[in-house]
C-alpha cells in the first residue's frame, strides 16, 4: 500500500543519510520509487547505485522478468535512454520474442541500431513496425531519419513527407530533409 511504501522510503532514506557510503540503502531508495510507479526517478537514483558499485547492475533486469510486457518496455527503454545500447536491444529482442505484434518494440530496437550506427538493420525493424503500426506517423518519421542518415536524400524526403501528411504534428520537425 501507498503509505507502507511512504514510510519505507522514509526509513531508507534517513539510514541513507546516515551511512552514505552503504549503498544498499539508497539502492532500497531507488526500489521504493520503482514500486511506487516512479520510474524515472527510480532509473536515475538506480543508475548513480551502479556508478559506485557495478556489482547492483542487472537488478532492473531482474524486476523487469517478473513484471509484464509493458514494463520490459518500459524498461528496455529506460536502457536506451541511458546510453545502455546493448542492453536496451536484449531487452528489446526478449520483447520481440514473447509479443511478436509489439510494433514498438521494432521502433524502438530500430532506434537503438540506429544509434548503434547500424543504419539498414534499424530500417527494417521500423518496415516491420510499420506493417504492425501502419497509421503510426512517428514510425515513419524514424525510417525518414534513418534514410537521411544513410544519405539517402530524396528517400528520406518522400518518407518525411508521408508522415507529416499522416499527422501535420510533425511538420518543420526535420527541417534538415525538408
Amino acid at each position: 500500500r501507498k503509505g507502507q511504501f511512504d514510510e519505507a522510503l522514509e526509513m531508507f532514506e534517513a539510514a541513507a543519510g546516515l551511512v552514505p557510503e552503504q549503498l544498499g540503502f539508497r539502492l532500497n531508495v531507488a526500489l521504493v520509487h520503482y514500486l511506487k510507479g516512479e520510474h524515472q526517478k527510480a532509473d536515475v537514483l538506480y543508475q548513480q547505485v551502479i556508478e559506485q558499485d557495478d556489482s547492483y547492475e542487472g537488478l532492473l533486469d531482474f524486476l523487469a522478468s517478473v513484471e509484464s510486457v509493458e514494463e520490459n518496455f518500459r524498461v528496455a527503454t529506460s536502457y536506451l535512454n541511458q546510453g545502455e545500447i546493448d542492453r536496451a536491444i536484449e531487452r528489446f529482442d526478449r520483447i520481440i520474442r514473447s509479443s511478436p505484434d509489439m510494433g514498438h518494440a521494432y521502433n524502438s530496437k530500430g532506434v537503438a541500431l540506429a544509434k548503434r550506427g547500424d543504419f539498414e538493420a534499424a530500417y527494417e525493424m521500423m518496415a516491420k513496425a510499420e506493417e504492425l503500426m501502419p497509421d503510426n506517423a512517428g514510425v515513419r518519421l524514424n525510417m525518414a531519419i534513418v534514410r537521411f542518415l544513410q544519405g539517402r536524400r530524396n528517400e528520406a524526403a518522400v518518407i518525411y513527407q508521408q508522415a507529416v501528411e499522416m499527422d501535420d504534428r510533425y511538420e518543420g520537425h526535420l527541417q534538415f530533409i525538408e
